[in-house]
């Protein structure tokens, strides 16, 4: 390159004015741009372990571009062009592309002023600038320099921002591809080794959904541990629940509901989300809040599901109780509930309610003295036991009792 050289020399030199000297400053930094950004590309790469990582000749050509509009902002003492401010920001991306974190990408900046300021002040001083106008000069530099490092920090901000929603993206059609079986066999398998999962694991399926209309899923996925730590998985939000799958289940969740599924092999996750759907169904229609399984929940989701033998059950052995009072209907309902809770014992039923165990004999009595049932037959107990469920489920029923 060619040396860049002062028009006079300084032992001739006469006085000039002081933006005469600004200028020749320019000028050198101008004409010297090339040698300067090489020199910016190796103090870079010699104390920074990610730039050292990264290939010089890709490191370069940006300085370089950025060197000019820098320059030419001070030349003219003006503002970055809209043009300029795009190529700043592009900086920043394609700095963000390279895997170069935001520290480093802001310390690239300073150590390139660093030594920009230093190269112009050696020079400023053997051409025997007036000190007020390199010392102008020196913070006009640092200015302009700072001002391009907001814009080119915001440019690495909204690439890691895009990169982020992208690759949330990419996972959250992957879970909810894995739980509702739309990928194939060969497809699941290969993006599962892509994230790290084994194969020959066994994982449950998860469903979740808050409780408060105040707390947020990602609140939620955090109270469940689901964000990160101990357990391996993937989880996405599907219908407006957190769902996903998880090696180790969460075990337990005091504001919330939560449905489990069984712990399966990766390719029969589809099968085990169902289980965990239904759970979650109905652990939220019986206001039950808390982690569960099928197999936790009883017959309580072929309550759930089956509503016409619900409503059957409900028309045998709930509308014989719509002809009394609501009181009334209240208290015998509510005694068949605890007698049914209590296998049909009469002394903890009638602790629990707080009445006299006679009383409890006489409002059983009484009650299957209106729907006609005997208690006492397995089969019945069973019937009344579901249709006093559905109450739970629809409110109150034809007795106009509550649940």
């Amino acid at each position: 390159m060619q040396e860049w050289s002062p028009k006079e020399h300084p032992a001739t030199r006469t006085q000039d004015t002081d933006v005469d000297d600004r200028g020749e400053l320019i000028g050198y930094g101008s004409q010297e741009g090339t040698r300067l950004a090489a020199l910016c590309v190796e103090r870079l790469r010699a104390d920074n372990a990610t730039y050292r990582s990264l290939d010089p000749s890709t490191l370069l050509p940006a300085i370089v571009t950025l060197d000019d509009i820098v320059i030419g902002a001070l030349s003219a003492n003006r503002d970055f062009s809209a043009s300029e401010l795009a190529e700043i920001e592009t900086h920043g991306r394609q700095r963000a592309g390279m895997g170069v974190p935001i520290d480093d990408l802001l310390h690239g900046w300073r150590v390139c002023a660093q030594t920009f300021v230093e190269e112009i002040a050696r020079y400023g001083h053997a051409q025997a600038v007036a000190e007020p106008v390199l010392l102008q000069l020196v913070m006009d530099l640092h200015t302009t320099c700072n001002a391009a490092m907001v814009v080119s920090a915001q440019g690495h901000r909204d690439a890691e921002l895009e990169n982020v929603g992208s690759e949330y993206e990419r996972r959250s059609e992957f879970v909810r591809g894995v739980l509702h079986s739309t990928l194939g066999i060969g497809d699941i398998r290969l993006r599962a080794q892509m994230y790290g999962f084994e194969l020959g694991r066994r994982f449950h399926a998860i469903r979740a959904r808050v409780c408060s209309s105040g707390e947020s899923v990602t609140e939620l996925e955090g109270r469940l541990g689901l964000a990160g730590g101990g357990r391996s998985g993937l989880v996405s939000v599907i219908d407006g629940d957190l769902a996903g799958f998880v090696d180790t289940p969460p075990d337990r969740l005091d504001d919330g509901y939560v449905g489990l599924g069984p712990a399966v092999p990766f390719d029969d996750l589809a099968h085990s989300f169902r289980r965990a759907t239904r759970a979650l169904t109905t652990a939220v229609a019986f206001g039950m809040p808390g982690i569960h399984d099928m197999a936790s929940l009883g017959v309580l989701p072929a309550v759930m599901s089956d509503q016409e033998v619900g409503e059957e059950l409900a028309l045998r052995y709930l509308a014989p109780l719509a002809a009394l009072s609501d009181d009334v209907a209240d208290n015998l309902l509510t005694t068949v509930k605890y007698y049914l809770a209590h296998g049909q014992r009469i002394e903890p039923a009638a602790r629990e309610l707080l009445i006299h165990p006679n009383t409890l004999r006489y409002r059983i009595r009484r009650y299957q003295e209106l729907t006609g049932c005997d208690l006492r037959e397995a089969g019945t107990a069973l019937e009344v036991w579901w249709a006093v469920q559905v109450t739970r489920i629809d409110g109150p029923g034809p007795s106009r009792t509550r649940s």
